[in-house]
């Protein structure tokens, strides 16, 4: 879904711009593209360690043992419906509790350094945190 937004912005804003210098031809519409189609891709593996330590220490700050911090960004888990694609979510494994974390934002994915905390509850999830 977002990458089908990105493609009608970039095309959009590609006719905008052909319509102001036809000389550009279809350089902006790749262009945009790419900034906005592809490079939250390549942040979101760069980003993967920064969001950890990040969690740790949110988990730390919260008096919550850590057990484990698992990565699910290909299947997205228990979050599926709730990020998009260019989001980065991990399962923080507590000793009470399991805590769903997404990274990054909607559209900008891991460009924004917001976290939001889901916490597992009776097989619902409850936002606990957004940082």
């Amino acid at each position: 879904m977002r990458l089908i937004l990105v493609l009608i912005i970039s095309v959009s804003l590609g006719e905008l711009a052909y319509t102001y210098n036809p000389k550009l031809g279809v350089n902006p519409i790749l262009f945009l593209f790419i900034i906005l189609g592809a490079l939250p891709y390549v942040a979101l593996l760069i980003r993967s360690s920064y969001f950890r330590k990040e969690i740790k220490c949110w988990a730390e700050n919260n008096n919550i043992k850590v057990l484990d911090v698992q990565n699910n960004n290909l299947f997205k888990g228990k979050l599926r419906w709730r990020v998009s694609d260019i989001q980065d979510v991990f399962l923080l494994k507590g000793c009470d509790a399991e805590y769903w974390v997404a990274c990054g934002t909607w559209f900008l994915g891991s460009f924004k350094c917001g976290l939001k905390v889901y916490k597992e509850s009776n097989g619902h999830l409850k936002v606990v945190a957004s940082l």
